[in-house]
């Protein structure tokens, strides 16, 4: 947010004579405002600012009403013990941008953004730190890259252009000089250089003024020279918001073009990339402008209906347009082939963002300064209020819960028969996760058999489908008793051994629907012809035994639950700190349920209990019962139901002695599965553990590819490192959940962030990263846990 509105209040500042001839100078201080007013509130000491309120994965996991928000949604805040110099560093510059943009219209409300800027860049100047580190939540979302001199010299090149102090310009050049410009790519909320370069090029004088415009110069030159463009002209700098990176480059370009650097190029390239986005090569991105303009932003807000009416997932689901057009806003923008769907689903090329439009703003508003004219362009006329954007994601695993397991065994089997593997279960592959009349949703869980640039899976039901919806994948033509489905353009490329799952809704009249055969490119997967058949070979391998002597308490057989279960299966930890603990409940559904109620018996007193997909009983308690919400009532048999939790206590931590569903036990601490008494042989492959790690590919261009690492925990750990070979060197390696020894290097160590150091054994650690090269692709060669080498899949 801070990103964006330092960006949007920079355009209003070097243009707001666009903004008066188009009557729109008060609206874009408003739109100011809105956020600066937060930003004071969140500063609410000299060193302490609130820098996130929610928690991602359970904000991503709501789809409705921003007003109608009801979960746990703690504040976090960076401290001189916690720093965030990017942070810190950026909401100054916002603040210091919005103090000039108010300096004649709201002189006491400027003077109050420069002081709060002033305190908030001394802060981040004076106690170093990424606020990712300190506020461990937003590295899944928005984690900070490298170092922090962009939004150090950034928010010091703001204050000195707000208060001519030069102190301010000689901190900024110190910054400054500390980064590697040459190597820039972009400029983004996370990336300030560009913009320092400008800012530097416009408020320092001969000689030194030189060397700016240089390096400004040659940023432009490198994204309109080097960068790869798609068919149709656009610069395309990453699939995710291609349509942000394009219009904050042209931004920056035409600030460039105004210094005198090479107008009249940078000038065209800024036109067309912009020109682009509002429709010249065919259609609109932007909600409400032009032809053809996108009808379903991923944007919960405005895809609800009017209340009273509910607004949840089935809203996300509908193919209808959102009920509410978000005018201006623009999404994320097309693949690099020029492909785009108007599909909700898809937040990749649908998301609206403030910093996605925060560039193409102030582009827009250079441009229409260049022009020399003002009025309006929209072709319908936009309400007098706005909407403010929400960002959401799809449903997790907290709306309709699927476990998938890291890969650990090779792909499917050949068959004798040609009837799909030998050794399959239709109920694994397609996991039920909703029933209503007429309609059942269910995932597909593939486990991809070979390596594919693309992929279709076709479907045999029992009957016909009159309706089939989803979203990850093209499907063919209802009604039938046959589908298939063929790959997005972004998630064709598909590595054997990679679990993919696509969420689907079936509709049908009559008698449900069954999937009767699965295949993939052609080949059979399973059938409900073809049943799991027994292992009858024989396999030699060299193993080594380490003991390792275990006790425990023997089953019961007096119908208290299952006889072959595990409590720390069934209730993983996630995150623990002081009387607080954060886990899954992980229940495979028993039986067909309409509703259900699960009971967890703790071992002491829980003072306070929070979940978001159920309802939970009261308070301070040892019995905490959970009953369904609305929408997740229905279970059928086999699911795997996972509900996240945070238990509250005082004194000794509590442990979950026993779960019923139903009433019905499912487990119980004294009716643990059982271990022998005996010595039990760790089995070992010429000395590396038969627990699997996996590489799951999910994306490639040009001299980079984007992978999963899926590691099973050995053992119970406070902290870990993970070592990765590979065939050959690795040039950058980006990840964001560990952090990662130097590169270029053919061995990468991560090791554990200050969130995520304490694993149990048998949890499943999935870590996303980018590795970069020259010449021939690496290829992971080995994975140590803890200086333990263990095999790869």
């Amino acid at each position: 947010m801070a990103g964006a509105i330092t960006v949007l209040a920079w355009g209003a500042v070097e243009y707001g004579e666009a903004y008066k001839a188009a009557g729109e100078l008060a609206n874009v201080r408003a739109a100011v405002k809105w956020a600066t007013d937060y930003f004071l509130k969140a500063h609410v000491a000299p060193s302490v600012f609130y820098g996130q309120v929610g928690i991602g994965d359970l904000d991503h996991a709501y789809w409705g009403r921003p007003e109608d928000m009801d979960m746990y949604r703690p504040a976090y805040k960076i401290t001189e013990s916690k720093p965030g110099s990017d942070l810190a560093g950026e909401t100054a510059a916002a603040l210091a941008a919005a103090s000039i943009l108010f300096k004649d219209s709201d002189s006491a409300y400027s003077d109050d953004c420069l002081l709060h800027a002033r305190q908030l860049y001394s802060f981040a100047d004076n106690f170093r730190g990424k606020y990712s580190d300190s506020i461990p939540d937003a590295a899944n979302f928005y984690y900070s890259w490298g170092v922090y001199d962009d939004e150090l010299a950034w928010a010091a090149l703001w204050l000195y252009r707000a208060t001519g102090e030069e102190t301010f310009l000689t901190q900024a050049k110190a910054h400054y000089s500390n980064i590697y410009t040459s190597g820039v790519q972009e400029f983004s909320w996370a990336e300030k250089t560009p913009g320092a370069m400008v800012l530097l090029a416009q408020l320092t004088d001969a000689p030194e003024k030189q060397t700016y415009l240089q390096d400004l110069e040659g940023f432009c030159d490198r994204i309109i020279n080097e960068k790869p463009r798609t068919p149709k002209g656009l610069v395309y700098l990453s699939q995710w918001g291609s349509l942000r990176y394009a219009a904050n480059v042209a931004f920056v370009c035409l600030r460039a073009a105004d210094l005198g650097i090479k107008s009249e190029t940078y000038r065209t390239f800024g036109k067309q990339q912009i020109h682009y986005m509002l429709g010249s090569t065919g259609r609109s991105f932007v909600v409400g402008f032009g032809n053809n303009p996108p009808q379903r932003p991923h944007h919960a807000s405005s895809s609800c209906k009017d209340p009273p009416a509910s607004c949840t997932w089935d809203d996300f689901n509908s193919p209808a347009p959102n009920p509410h057009i978000l005018y201006g806003a623009l999404v994320g923008g097309p693949g690099q082939d020029d492909s785009y769907a108007d599909v909700r689903s898809d937040y990749i090329k649908n998301e609206v963002t403030c910093d996605y439009n925060a560039g193409f703003q102030s582009a827009v508003a250079a441009l229409r300064q260049l022009a020399g004219c003002g009025g309006s362009t929209a072709t319908t006329a936009a309400p007098d209020t706005t909407t403010t954007p929400v960002t959401t994601r799809p449903p997790g695993t907290t709306q309709s819960p699927v476990t998938t397991k890291a890969p650990t065994t090779p792909g499917p089997q050949p068959t004798t028969d040609g009837g799909g593997s030998s050794s399959c279960d239709i109920n694994d592959m397609v996991q039920q996760t909703n029933e209503w009349s007429g309609n059942f949703q269910a995932n597909l869980v593939v486990k991809i058999p070979v390596n594919s640039q693309s992929w279709s899976i076709t479907l045999t039901f029992s009957s016909t489908v009159t309706q089939f919806q989803v979203w990850t994948a093209d499907a063919s033509a209802t009604p039938s008793s046959t589908i298939t489905l063929t790959n997005k353009s972004y998630n064709g490329m598909q590595t054997a051994g990679n679990t993919l799952t696509i969420n689907f809704i079936a509709s049908y009249s009559g008698a449900k629907p069954e999937v009767t055969s699965i295949t993939f490119n052609g080949t059979p997967l399973c059938s409900t012809g073809i049943t799991a058949a027994p292992d009858t070979t024989t396999t030699s391998t060299t193993t080594t035994h380490s003991p390792v002597t275990t006790s425990g308490p023997q089953p019961t057989t007096d119908g208290g639950g299952s006889s072959s279960c595990d409590i720390n299966d069934m209730v993983q930890q996630t995150n623990e700190w002081s009387g607080n603990f954060q886990a899954n409940l992980v229940v495979k559904i028993p039986v067909n349920s309409q509703s259900w109620s699960i009971t967890l018996t703790f071992s002491s007193t829980v003072t306070q209990f929070q979940v978001w997909v159920a309802d939970a009983s009261a308070t301070p308690s040892s019995t905490i019962t959970l009953t369904n919400k609305s929408y997740n009532g229905v279970q059928t048999a086999g699911n795997t139901l996972t509900i996240n939790f945070i238990a509250s206590y005082s004194g000794a931590k509590p442990q979950v002695t026993s779960i019923t569903f139903n009433g019905t036990p499912l487990c119980s601490t004294s009716k643990a599965k059982q271990p022998s008494t005996s010595s039990i042989p760790k089995t070992t492959t010429n000395g590396v553990s038969t627990e699997c790690a996996a590489v799951q590919q999910t994306n490639e261009w040009s001299g980079n590819f984007q992978a999963n690492l899926v590691v099973k925990v050995p053992a119970d750990t406070n902290s870990w490192s993970i070592t990765l070979t590979f065939s050959r060197t690795v040039t950058n390696f980006q990840v964001w959940v560990a952090d990662a020894s130097a590169t270029p290097s053919s061995t990468i160590t991560l090791t554990n962030k200050s969130y995520n150091g304490l694993q149990k054994a048998g949890n499943t650690l999935t870590i996303n990263f980018i590795a970069s090269y020259n010449g021939a692709k690496p290829e992971v060669t080995s994975v140590a846990f803890n200086d333990d080498v263990i095999c790869l899949n």
